[in-house]
């Protein structure tokens, strides 16, 4: 193996610990709402809030994050985002009232942005060629998942020895001593022959920024993301609650969170190859039939064997398609503008994720902690998703070395 094929893979491994880091630590919201909505005697609506916030200012902030990283080098961003990051916990750890612990997580969304999904997906898409693309956006979403098992683990155990205060402090602490000195030390936006030319992004094949949003692909993807950010933004801001309400104790919830994220990090990996093999958007098309079929498991997961089939379910189906819809954005728009197009996706993904903990804040106040149906309105949701990705136009040829016409890309509207 060359050199340069054993780099790329380091920096993969690295963008996989940045975001089991970092987007874990947003996966672990679910620990933090009960002592949070007890300790201030607040709604499951104003208490949904907070992640609502969150993602709405990673929606907002990701397509300038895209555009951005055609002026900055992704590891500038990973860094400046990282710090804002232990900048929003330290203030949430200090947080006395909603004013104050709501702008504590807006902040800790730009510094998500700035951070995890965007950047990474370009490194990625700079260092990899086609047909190993699928499975290297797969492993780094893998981290995403495997985040999940890490830091609802962490603060689990933290939550029930020091509270959450001391709780939210804690999470700096890997930012600080892993995250930094990893984006340091060895991510790199592109290889240092593309890095060195001037004009690289110019020379770059794909469609312009007005050419990929007249094609039908480029707005498949996008409902593509908003169905998938929705499907599985409600689990995890009430999975939680919706579990404790059901005989589980704090303890025994997180750890089914943790048992899904740890079978999405596996999903992740292989999804991820099976897109390089089978296609994209039939594989992504699975994965949303079983986050559908994860939450009518869910809603009788009273039962072990419901229980274990909701988290194989919803394991593999949850994190795969961050990789997926990569992969077809890059198969149908080319890397010329991939940032704004990877930053796009991220806006339409946090639109879902913003609106759906919400909402289901709304309707299982309406229901008196009923939860049903909420969850059923993800199911229709992640259907809708898989009808969707099937529509996805791919080109024939090869979106790297083929796309050049707004035409290729799939039919114009």
């Amino acid at each position: 193996m060359s050199n340069r094929q054993t780099r790329k893979w380091v920096i993969v491994g690295a963008l996989f610990t940045i975001l089991t880091v970092l987007f874990g630590g947003m996966l672990n919201f679910g620990v933090f709402f009960e002592p949070i909505r007890q300790h201030f005697f607040w709604s499951h609506a104003q208490t949904s809030s907070l992640i609502t916030v969150l993602l709405l200012t990673m929606m907002v902030a990701s397509p300038m994050v895209g555009l951005l990283l055609d002026r900055i080098e992704a590891q500038s961003s990973i860094a400046i985002g990282a710090t804002i990051a232990i900048a929003a916990y330290a203030i949430a750890s200090l947080a006395n009232s909603y004013h104050v612990l709501l702008f504590a997580y807006g902040l800790l969304g730009l510094g998500l942005a700035m951070s995890t999904l965007v950047p990474v997906q370009v490194v990625i898409a700079n260092w990899f060629e086609e047909r190993l693309r699928g499975t290297a956006f797969g492993v780094a979403a893998a981290g995403s998942a495997f985040g999940g098992v890490v830091m609802v683990l962490t603060a689990d155990a933290e939550m029930g020895r020091w509270g959450w205060r001391d709780t939210y402090l804690a999470s700096t602490v890997p930012i600080a001593m892993i995250v930094i000195p990893i984006v340091v030390l060895i991510v790199r936006s592109r290889p240092a022959v593309d890095a060195a030319d001037s004009h690289h992004n110019q020379q770059l094949p794909g469609l312009e920024i007005g050419e990929g949003l007249r094609t039908r692909a480029f707005w498949t993807i996008m409902i593509a993301y908003l169905c998938w950010g929705f499907a599985i933004g409600m689990p995890i801001a009430h999975l939680i609650p919706y579990l404790m309400r059901s005989g589980y104790t704090a303890h025994t919830a997180a750890m089914v969170i943790v048992w899904y994220e740890l079978t999405g990090t596996i999903g992740s990996l292989l999804m991820g190859v099976f897109g390089d093999r089978l296609g994209g958007r039939f594989v992504l098309a699975a994965c949303f039939v079983m986050i559908t079929a994860s939450f009518w498991a869910l809603l009788g997961a009273h039962s072990a064997g419901m229980e274990i089939l909701f988290i194989f379910l919803f394991g593999f189906g949850v994190a795969a398609p961050a990789g997926l819809l990569a992969m077809l954005t890059v198969q149908t728009l080319g890397l010329r503008c991939f940032g704004f197009f990877s930053g796009a996706g991220q806006f339409v993904l946090f639109l879902g994720l913003a609106v759906a903990p919400f909402l289901g804040g709304w309707i299982v106040d309406l229901q008196h902690g009923v939860y049903r149906d909420a969850f059923e309105l993800c199911a229709l949701i992640a259907l809708c998703g898989a009808v969707v990705s099937l529509a996805v136009a791919v080109p024939r040829q090869r979106a790297t070395s083929e796309i050049t016409q707004p035409q290729s890309a799939g039919a114009a509207l």
